[in-house]
């Protein structure tokens, strides 16, 4: 067992919107330890939790056994230049956070499919139009990226009876869904996808994955739901994409550049949904479980769950 104090202080370093709701509840589940905001700190800290590590935050706690990210996502930790070699770099896992990303695909999706959109514009024109809805059984969904957000996401659509395939980098078996693993089985998957939902963690094979060629691939009047990381789809194809009339609707989370700058021109699109990033929110009290699992488990000289793979990226 590491030999440490119990009462060694927790840094916490996440987006100002969710920080005192992190700090009540890191506050509820170690009640013996100082629970510190960033640029408040102690060099005698054991954790940090992190979204994006400021700069020199790293130097200044120079006794960390664990960076905890906020969320599922790691990829702002891993390119912090200067963080440490041997600190192991740990994410949520837990279901809150992958339910509420379960709820937000499956509403865009539903509104993708039922023509919400347009419903919306016809009533600013006082229209009453009746469309044509997207029969379910037929609407063919591909779920790219299988770990616990995209398996949620997946087994929900399956439950409305809409035809679902996970695709994912290495093989995934899900039970009562077709999975396809693999850079080559991604093109046959987009091919074969009425509504792609990409929900991949952010790593150097990821960036750029949904491009001209591969929107391409998709049936015409197919379409995306962005919900992972940006930079996954690109987004200059993508609108070329839609605005040629091949993709029909987008309903993106996430973004190259967050926030999205005012003069983007996906704002503005007719045929595009925004929402801040706000699948799935952080879950104070899932977090706070998590944080205390992982210190647990390295006392106990253990794997702490939800450790991330440097070479992976996630």
């Amino acid at each position: 067992m590491a030999d440490r104090e119990s009462n060694r202080p927790i840094v916490l370093a996440v987006p100002g919107f969710e920080a005192a709701n992190v700090a009540q509840a890191m506050r509820a589940t170690f009640p013996h330890r100082a629970i510190l905001s960033w640029p408040e700190h102690d060099a005698d800290a054991e954790a940090l939790v992190v979204f994006r590590p400021p700069p020199g935050i790293f130097a200044a706690l120079p006794r960390l056994r664990l960076v905890h990210a906020s969320g599922a996502g790691v990829d702002h930790i891993f390119r912090a230049a200067d963080l440490p070699a041997d600190v192991p770099v740990c994410r949520v896992i837990d279901p809150a956070p992958a339910l509420a990303m379960a709820r937000h695909v499956v509403h865009a999706v539903l509104h993708i499919l039922g023509n919400h959109s347009r419903y919306a514009e016809q009533q600013r024109e006082s229209l009453w139009k009746r469309l044509p809805p997207r029969a379910l059984p037929a609407s063919r969904v591909a779920v790219l990226g299988m770990g616990s957000m995209g398996q949620a996401a997946a087994r929900a659509l399956a439950s409305l009876g809409l035809p679902v395939t996970g695709w994912s980098r290495t093989k995934r078996d899900l039970e009562g869904i077709a999975t396809a693993h693999g850079m080559a089985a991604l093109d046959g998957v987009l091919a074969s996808a009425d509504v792609a939902v990409v929900l991949l963690p952010m790593t150097a094979e990821t960036e750029g994955l949904l491009d001209a060629r591969r929107l391409a691939l998709m049936p015409p009047g197919a379409a995306i739901v962005a919900a992972g990381r940006g930079h996954q789809v690109v987004e200059a194809d993508l609108v070329a994409a839609l605005d040629a009339g091949h993709l029909s609707a987008a309903h993106c989370d996430v973004f190259a550049t967050e926030p999205l700058p005012a003069d983007s021109p996906l704002w503005q699109h007719p045929r595009i949904t925004i929402t801040p990033h706000i699948a799935s929110p952080p879950d104070s009290a899932a977090l706070a479980r998590s944080v205390a699992a992982a210190l647990a488990a390295l006392d106990a000289g253990e794997t702490p769950p939800g450790l991330a793979d440097r070479m992976r990226g996630y």
